[in-house]
């Protein structure tokens, strides 16, 4: 259980008049919003009411930190082809594609979608493999979207 909650401004121990944002807690360390990691005993709650006369960047920057940790609650654990831990968003798509590839997905995304064979492949060749299979599994959900198919469906063409 983590002191800190994520969207709570606190300050590290030895430069307590900086307001950092935690954005993420994992095995005791925390991850602030200047990308740093800080154990909880280097912390300490800022309490101090944030001066709304900051700069945009500023602004925007907590917003968007704020943004990602909504959204980032709502993550479901996975698992990967190799076996590690991975988060989704928990829809019937990521379930029907837990534990592929990211070379199955796109072979997926390519037969699902109409595509040629290798065409995902040549086209995503500069992403590392959990992009390519992010943006595969995103072209699935929007062909599911658009023509109304449920991952049963999805199944059935990827089969044939």
């Amino acid at each position: 259980m983590s002191k800190y909650e994520i969207g709570q401004i606190v300050a590290r121990n030895e430069e307590p008049e900086t307001d950092l944002e935690v954005v993420d807690y994992h095995r005791g360390w925390y991850t602030l919003s200047d990308d740093s990691k800080a154990r909880e005993e280097d912390l300490c709650a800022n309490e101090e009411i944030v001066d709304e006369t900051n700069d945009e960047e500023e602004e925007s920057t907590r917003s968007m930190a704020k943004t990602l940790a909504k959204y980032r609650a709502g993550y479901e654990t996975g698992v990967t082809a190799e076996g590690r831990k991975s988060l989704n968003n928990g829809d019937e798509i990521a379930h029907m594609l837990e534990g592929w590839s990211a070379e199955q997905v796109m072979t997926a995304a390519e037969k699902i979608c109409g595509l040629e064979p290798g065409e995902l492949v040549a086209k995503y060749e500069h992403l590392n493999r959990g992009a390519k299979r992010m943006n595969a599994g995103n072209r699935i959900r929007a062909f599911a979207k658009r023509e109304d198919k449920n991952a049963i469906e999805l199944m059935e063409l990827v089969k044939s």
